[in-house]
């Protein structure tokens, strides 16, 4: 779809926009980054809990529009309800007391709620919601192995959700969903010997399916397992590192648009390590060394607005504070200079999320030792993303709008959701779902938006309020062929203030 371009406030603009750039560039000169930053993340003061915690995930657990936290603690697993504003009050009810290591949440029965796996030092455990974030036990026993980790994903292509679990000292194994009820079944598969911490799931060599990253611990190289489409994994050949690993997480952190991995290395104070991906899985040290804490969670997300994905770092230990490093949009990490949490490191993982309504990305922790699990709000109120979700089962797994076979086929992954504007044309995703056309493609969709000349803001009459709305328009530096179809009255191709003087004169 074409845009319009208004030339003449770009010539009117032009002199205070390069002062404007000149003065923006010197203030970024003028100041460090650490300063920048050192108010990005504040404490909220609350006390979650005095468990020792291992695993934290985020989700709308009761549906009511604000992501809760689901806690696996070391004994019974805890919930915690967000009241929206960041703020959370204790759900009261435990869930299972095995030493839990990891816990995934995602619909795993088909009723649009979120279930959660439970990756346990034995037998690991499904907990259905009845979608008020009431959970029961399906009384599955899957495996007894020393689980450490688990991940969820559509790993053979049938449309639910199956688990990656990590287990200790034992082959990693691959659970699939059974009939998308929540039933899981061995794939009896038995991948790898090597103590595995942590393991996230992302399509890696660019073929459409979903690929493992394991985080390997005691001098093991970490290993990334590619998937043949139906769930089966070989080992790619790679060995990446040798840092005693304990957690991944997946993001485009160079814009190349493919998936790098952003390791913690949690042993002897060896650096976090990025590692990035030539598109086909194949990945290389960046050779950045971030940090030489004792690092037990990473996350990735667009921290300070900015666009790009940066890191929060959880830190063990007794090894120091939880720290965040901001991106420069290259994959080069900088260290804000914040510290966040106990100076000797009492954190084994982190989540992100919005959790007050406000736009920005803030952190759960969860804490280790008996030092409660902590929220830290983001004070930048710039809209954050976080990298994109994994496909996952049902319809619509990420709850936008749009069929999850619909975003695939067009972004190749699920996207940010219906408000979003892959290709910037001025309309949104779902518009483009509605009408066929491809959101991937600036020159679409195929059939125009109906469009009376005149009528500005679509009530279907034209008023003098459409004239005010021309006018208002006319003072942007660009449009959308929609905005040209109803303001520009005169069809000269722009929008101008006589096009708001024909339209005020048209309601007469």
């Amino acid at each position: 779809m074409k845009a319009f371009r208004n030339d003449s406030v770009r010539r009117r603009t032009i002199a205070l926009g390069s002062a404007l750039l000149l003065l923006a560039m010197s203030m970024m000169l003028t100041e460090s980054a650490q300063a920048i930053a050192e108010d990005l993340f504040v404490d909220s003061e609350q006390a979650l809990g005095s468990s020792s915690s291992y695993d934290v995930a985020l989700g709308d657990i009761n549906e009511d529009g604000h992501l809760d936290a689901f806690v696996a603690n070391n004994g019974a697993n805890k919930v915690w309800l967000n009241l929206g504003d960041g703020s959370f009050r204790d759900s009261t009810r435990v869930f299972g007391n095995s030493n839990s290591r990891g816990v995934a949440l995602g619909d795993l029965d088909g009723d649009g709620a979120l279930d959660a796996f439970i990756a346990n030092s034995g037998a690991n455990k499904v907990w259905m919601n009845n979608g008020r974030g009431l959970f029961d036990d399906s009384l599955q026993t899957l495996g007894g192995f020393d689980s450490t980790d688990i991940a969820l994903g559509d790993l053979d292509s049938d449309g639910d959700l199956d688990a990656f679990v990590t287990n200790a000292s034992q082959g990693n194994k691959v659970w699939l969903n059974f009939g998308g009820y929540g039933d899981f079944i061995d794939s009896e598969q038995s991948l790898g010997t090597s103590y595995s911490w942590g393991v996230v799931l992302g399509d890696l060599d660019g073929d459409g399916d979903l690929d493992a990253f394991i985080a390997n611990w005691n001098t093991q190289p970490n290993k990334i397992w590619l998937n043949d489409g139906d769930g089966n994994f070989i080992d790619s050949g790679y060995s990446l590192g040798n840092g005693y690993s304990y957690d991944i997480a997946l993001g485009d952190v160079d814009g190349d648009g493919d998936l790098d991995a952003f390791i913690g290395n949690g042993y002897y104070r060896q650096a976090n390590k990025v590692w990035l991906n030539n598109g086909h899985g194949g990945f290389t040290d960046s050779m950045l060394s971030l940090g030489n804490a004792q690092s037990i969670g990473v996350a990735l997300g667009d921290l300070d607005g900015d666009g790009d994905f940066d890191t929060f770092i959880a830190n063990n230990y007794y090894s120091g504070a939880d720290k965040v490093w901001l991106n420069n949009s290259h994959g080069t990490f900088m260290d804000t200079g914040l510290e966040l949490g106990h100076p000797n490191g009492r954190a084994y993982s982190v989540a992100l999320g919005d959790l007050d309504g406000d736009c920005d990305l803030d952190a759960f922790v969860a804490n280790y030792s008996g030092w409660a699990n902590k929220v830290y709000m983001n004070t930048s109120q710039a809209c954050g993303e976080l990298p994109i979700p994994i496909p996952g089962g049902g319809n619509d797994i990420d709850k936008d709008g749009l069929p999850d076979t619909w975003e695939r086929e067009h972004f190749g992954n699920l996207y940010e959701g219906k408000t979003g504007n892959y290709d910037g044309d001025g309309y949104s995703n779902l518009d483009e779902y509605n009408r066929g056309s491809d959101p991937t493609d600036p020159n679409d969709p195929d059939i125009p938006f109906p469009c009376t000349k005149g009528d500005v803001n679509g009530d279907d009459q034209i008023t003098s309020q459409d004239a005010v709305e021309a006018f208002q328009l006319s003072l942007k530096s660009s449009w959308t062929s929609d905005e040209v179809c109803r303001a520009d009255f005169n069809g000269d191709g722009e929008i101008t203030a006589q096009d708001a003087i024909e339209i005020f004169w048209e309601t007469f």
